[in-house]
């Protein structure tokens, strides 16, 4: 009688124990799903931005053959613009070109930034120091405003341009920076030829970035 309820209870007794643990292995699934999908949903701001840049950064690298054709043909447009802009030499007989700097950004849009160096024009002085310096200075803002003329006047996909002027005593060191970007660009009346522009828009239009004329303006 006795083996008899023993045969009985352990067949109950092995269905409970595989219940129980498919309970617990259901239960485990549940948790960890819960932990994954609540840790998916709270990233970082950083992790997130990351992750977009990522993204982004993979999107662009897996251009198709046309897509990275057409940004090459972009870049090597705005860059014979201005180099259109800044051939020949200052009148210290130096080439006006330093570097000309295109690329994309790394973005969703279509965009791109041009930067420029050059050797400035410099004058001697005639009358006091203060007249060549302002001299120069001018000189300097009529070329920066023939950049971003040449630049922002046709639609070029241009977000961002930078203008930066190197005297011969340092060369190494811009004398002046100015950088206008598109949003301030839309305001301008490109129309307007460079010396109006550079004498009545765009000082109050462009971000002076550097400024080794301050004390004389």
């Amino acid at each position: 009688m006795g083996n008899q309820n023993s045969a009985i209870q352990n067949p109950r007794k092995k269905k409970l124990i595989t219940i129980i643990v498919i309970l617990g292995v259901i239960a485990v699934a549940v948790i960890s799903a819960v932990i994954y999908y609540g840790t998916k949903e709270e990233k970082t701001p950083v992790e997130k931005q990351l992750e977009e840049k990522t993204e982004l950064l993979e999107e662009i690298t897996n251009m198709s053959g046309k897509e990275a054709e057409n940004k090459e043909e972009m870049i090597a447009k705005i860059k014979s613009i201005v180099s259109g802009v800044m051939s020949g030499n200052n009148n210290l007989g130096t080439a006006y070109l330093k570097d000309n700097w295109v690329d994309r950004r790394i973005t969703e849009r279509e965009e791109y930034f041009a930067v420029v160096e050059y050797n400035a024009d410099e004058y001697e002085v005639v009358t006091d120091y203060k007249d060549k310096t302002l001299r120069d200075l001018a000189a300097i803002k009529l070329k920066c405003a023939e950049f971003f003329k040449a630049v922002y006047e046709n639609e070029n996909k241009v977000y961002l341009a930078t203008c930066k002027a190197f005297q011969s005593d340092d060369e190494l060191r811009e004398a002046y920076r100015v950088t206008i970007e598109r949003e301030a660009s839309e305001g301008v009346d490109w129309g307007k030829d460079a010396q109006t522009l550079a004498s009545e828009v765009l000082p109050s239009v462009w971000t002076v970035d550097t400024d080794d004329f301050w004390l004389y303006e």
